[in-house]
């Protein structure tokens, strides 16, 4: 996982709600796309709608300039190229 020169300690890396699991500000703030480096914000529900996930996922990251994203799995977000998810119709 790509981060911007920092380490985090494992207990603020994540934070877990019953309903759904969520990715800490701490950590978010430090997470970058591993092709072009920029910066990673979750998706809203309407950014949501425009990617093709191959396996059920929480929460979508996507670049600053929302031309990649990447999907959180069980509350670990999947930062590797290969599996980078596509925009529907495309």
């Amino acid at each position: 996982m790509l981060m911007r020169n920092t380490v985090l300690d494992s207990e603020s890396a994540l934070i877990m709600s019953a309903t759904s699991p969520s990715l800490s500000p701490e950590l978010l703030s430090l997470l970058v796309c591993p092709e072009t480096n920029q910066p990673l914000s979750l998706a809203g529900a309407e950014e949501c709608q425009e990617w093709e996930a191959p396996v059920e996922c929480e929460a979508i990251l996507i670049t600053s300039d929302s031309t990649r994203a990447y999907p959180v799995i069980e509350g670990l977000p999947r930062l590797v190229a290969a599996e980078a998810l596509r925009r529907k119709g495309n």
